[in-house]
């Protein structure tokens, strides 16, 4: 929606109409606001911009809030006193991606940051009524930060920082995504993954702290996981049998119940079809790690939802998953997976 929409959407909500829209996110959090923000880099492990202002660290940094208003991991390049500069990925659950940055790489981070925190006029809409914007929904909200960025040649500002809405599509919006892609090209371990699969650079980088070990066969399997869950019409068995992967000799334990499958893994699939046409049975991979070329190990979370007998409420459950490689096929294959004791999703 426009910055005039969202605006007289505050009003009625009983926000503040002081409130820049630009501040505003999907959900009308303000997310200029200290106490928001602060929280925010707690909860990915950041330090306040001013924290790293304070200790002579010259720091760009990007916060992301996508079209629902959900907070997104931390993108920040930093020169810390006696370090070189590097790029620096804070996810969620204390996850990072540390990597150094050339000299080039830094100098053209100094040169986008330089007017990131500017206003710029919209212009013009060609064809549009007077007074009527375009309509933008579920736009991105970012935020630039900088600490004792260079404002010249001699002068540098302890802290720099803007927020704005995607709507407006100026300088912050523009650097934040530009930042976001620099980072992604910054970590060499993520190279392997697909970038097709992912929304943004930030989403990848989201998945890419999540392997560990021998991270090429992890990117490996996860690029693989997301080919064979990719959306679709496809007939349960059949998902399921891609899934498990050809020639797959699948053991599946389901809070107890063992399904030990013969070659191609019939019984699995059947076990987990049923689940997914009945129950809505999903798999949300959170951790892969590669304890070989040849062995990768996942850790994540499976959700459904009980049978209404049962009270038809949706749970949760951890899994674990030993995926093995198929030199005679080419490809990965499940060869044990275990589910947990279920839990209300709530």
């Amino acid at each position: 929606m426009s910055l005039l929409a969202l605006a007289f959407i505050a009003v009625l909500s009983g926000q503040d109409p002081t409130v820049s829209p630009d501040c505003l996110d999907d959900n009308h959090t303000d997310r200029c606001d200290a106490d928001n923000r602060d929280r925010m880099l707690a909860r990915f492990g950041a330090p306040t911009i001013e924290a790293d202002a304070a200790i002579g660290a010259e720091v760009y940094r990007a916060l992301y809030f996508d079209g629902y208003g959900r907070e997104l991991p931390v993108i920040a390049f930093e020169r810390r006193p006696g370090q070189p500069p590097q790029a620096v990925f804070y996810g969620a659950n204390g996850r990072r991606l540390n990597a150094p940055l050339g000299d080039a790489q830094w100098k053209r981070v100094q040169r986008e940051g330089r007017f990131a925190d500017q206003q710029v006029a919209a212009p013009a809409t060609p064809g549009m009524t007077e007074g009527i914007g375009p309509i933008c929904l579920h736009a991105w909200v970012t935020t630039i930060e900088m600490a004792n960025a260079p404002v010249g040649r001699y002068a540098s500002t302890p802290v720099r920082r803007r927020t704005e809405n995607a709507c407006a599509a100026g300088l912050t919006t523009q650097t934040a995504l530009l930042f976001s892609e620099l980072a992604q090209d910054a970590f060499p371990q993520c190279s392997v993954l697909d970038r097709t699969y992912y929304r943004s650079p930030v989403h990848l980088l989201d998945v890419c702290a999540s392997l560990e070990g021998d991270v090429l066969a992890a990117s490996e399997l996860r690029n693989t996981l997301d080919q064979r869950s990719r959306p679709g019409p496809v007939e349960p068995t059949l998902y399921w049998s891609r899934y498990l992967g050809t020639n797959a000799v699948t053991t599946l334990d389901w809070n107890g119940e063992v399904i030990q499958a013969p070659l191609h893994g019939k019984q699995a699939v059947e076990f987990l079809a049923a689940r997914q046409t009945g129950q809505g049975l999903t798999l949300q991979p959170q951790s892969i790690r590669g304890e070989s070329s040849r062995e990768v190990v996942v850790a994540g979370t499976a959700e459904w939802s009980e049978p209404a007998a049962a009270g038809g409420e949706t749970v949760r459950a951890a899994y674990t998953q030993r995926w093995k490689w198929d030199p005679s096929g080419l490809s990965w294959t499940l060869g044990f997976m275990t589910v947990g004791p279920p839990a209300p999703a709530s």
